[in-house]
């Protein structure tokens, strides 16, 4: 299967979503006090900070997509290029603050899913990262102390 090749994904998504009947006749309930941390933290392992100002294009994701405008242009992975496709894919947007707690908005929303979304960069060895396998916290871009164990 090549990378263009997406009917598997298609596929994938059509036989897991949820349908209209599904979600109104699931006795399921959520229990608010029993959340997991949003973010998964890794103390041990020092972190690599990511460009702030980031060019965002202008053009809908599959558009850009089609065209062959990925962020690096076909060439070597830069920094600032693999922070736009983490930033696109899970970063944070905004953040409010409601009844004493932090509500964070990301740019690609779960639904309302409690558990930690995480992205995984395996990267080779290029000029501006050292080969190996990253972590992306997206709470850590936008400085949030409390999940970051920062004071």
């Amino acid at each position: 299967m090549g990378n263009r090749d997406i009917e598997a994904a298609r596929t994938y998504h059509a036989t897991t979503k949820h349908s209209y009947t599904s979600v109104r006749t699931d006795g399921h309930h959520l229990d608010w006090d029993n959340r997991p941390m949003p973010y998964k933290l890794y103390p041990e392992v020092s972190g690599l900070a990511l460009p702030r100002d980031l060019s965002l294009a202008r053009v809908p994701a599959l558009e850009a997509i089609a065209a062959g405008d990925a962020p690096g242009d076909g060439g070597e992975l830069t920094l600032e290029a693999l922070t736009r496709i983490l930033f696109c894919a899970d970063g944070l947007t905004r953040r409010t603050r409601v009844g004493g707690e932090d509500y964070h908005f990301r740019a690609a929303p779960s639904a309302g899913a409690l558990y930690p979304i995480e992205i995984y960069a395996a990267v080779a060895e290029t000029g501006e990262l050292e080969r190996g396998l990253y972590h992306f916290s997206p709470c850590a871009c936008v400085g949030c102390a409390a999940a970051t164990g920062a004071d």
